[in-house]
């Protein structure tokens, strides 16, 4: 890493992209996903066979062994290091509440605590999907968040948050930016937001909009909101922008067009998890780029949309259903970078379980381009 890069960035987070399995690894993993390399729980004891195991020289048996197989897990106290089976977590998991009917509510995922083992074929989780959703599977420490704590004091956030379905955000994600020293403005008005980058665009280094389906600005005001947006994108700042299953994209589809020449559209399965590869298989993301750093497993969202077209956009994830669910444009000296996530429901829904926390960190550290905004 550069001094810009050391000065903001957790070494670990480079080290845990560095450290991933080769393509040769992880080609012959299978399937379905498998935790057994992230896990802390070690592997469920094996029936051992007394006359292979003990060599003769340190006291082996020439009797023939038992001929039921003794297991040492039954048979070691618990002070000689036999491995108790961890309890389940109780971490609880967000529940959406809708508080106002005037947008009509996305499709309510899978209850995954319910689902939690009794259900778990049913719903069609493996045991390593639901023991993401318990949480495991990314490393908890924040040194390998791609920020470091308190690095950002410098930078401001400002959120259009338009979808009143995503509850909680200054608990989620509010908190989780703002221990990386983020300055955060967040509204929920669209003419407020107007207002915000209106007045004081130069203020804000990231700019989120969490689109709806239903606007209250007239059509005159709806030019004024994508002009701005697409001024403050020219002045070299960073744009996070979400949609999620038809028609919630509505802001978003005011500016895509113009900003990475497509628009969003669909509404596919999704409600599982992500795991890291190659960005283009089904059910992978870019185990390189660094808005993943620290994140093995990632939830995509419950029902979500997709890039019409590519447009100018370089994909880092495809979902489940097989479609482009998380995307960039790089910065150059006339624009700055932008983000498309295709499912704000990962926003609320399995917040405290498979890498949302980091994630949106991460995403928002990069959207900063410290390495572009102090080169010198």
């Amino acid at each position: 890493m550069n001094s810009q890069q050391q000065r903001f960035y957790n070494a670990s987070s480079f080290e845990s992209i560095q450290k991933r399995p080769t393509k040769a690894a992880q080609s012959a993993k299978p399937q379905s996903m498998n935790l057994e390399s992230y896990s802390q729980e070690p592997p469920p004891p094996q029936s051992m066979n007394l006359q292979q195991q003990i060599p003769m020289s340190l006291g082996g048996y020439p009797q023939a062994p038992p001929t039921q197989p003794m297991n040492l897990q039954q048979q070691i106290p618990m002070n000689l290091g036999s491995y108790p089976q961890a309890p389940p977590s109780s971490q609880p998991v967000y529940q959406q509440i809708p508080k106002n009917l005037t947008q009509t509510p996305p499709p309510q995922p899978k209850n995954f605590q319910q689902q939690i083992p009794q259900q778990q074929q049913k719903a069609g989780y493996t045991e390593a999907e639901v023991n993401v959703l318990r949480g495991k599977g990314n490393e908890e420490r924040t040194e390998f968040d791609l920020g470091k704590d308190g690095a950002f004091s410098d930078f401001a956030v400002l959120v259009g948050l338009f979808c009143n379905q995503i509850t909680g955000w200054d608990q989620n994600s509010g908190k989780a930016l703002s221990q990386k020293g983020f300055r955060v403005t967040y509204t929920t008005d669209e003419r407020e937001f107007i207002r915000q980058l209106k007045n004081g665009a130069n203020s804000f280094d990231v700019t989120w909009i969490v689109p709806t389906n239903v606007t209250i600005l007239n059509p005159v005001e709806q030019e004024e909101f994508k002009t701005l947006v697409l001024n403050y994108h020219r002045s070299g700042r960073g744009l996070f922008i979400y949609g999620d299953n038809s028609p919630y994209f509505l802001q978003a589809n005011w500016i895509l067009p113009d900003l990475v020449g497509t628009t969003l559209v669909g509404d596919t399965p999704g409600d599982r998890v992500l795991s890291y590869g190659n960005g283009k298989t089904a059910g992978e993301f870019d185990a390189n780029h660094l808005i993943f750093a620290g994140i093995n497993y990632l939830y995509e969202g419950v029902t979500i949309c997709y890039p019409q077209t590519d447009g100018k956009l370089t994909h880092l994830a495809t979902s489940s259903d097989g479609h482009p669910c998380i995307s960039f444009l790089e910065s150059t000296p006339e624009h700055g970078r932008v983000l498309l996530d295709t499912g704000f429901t990962k926003l609320s829904y399995s917040w405290n379980s498979a890498g949302q926390a980091r994630y949106v960190v991460n995403v928002t550290v990069y959207l900063v381009d410290v390495e572009r905004r102090f080169k010198s």
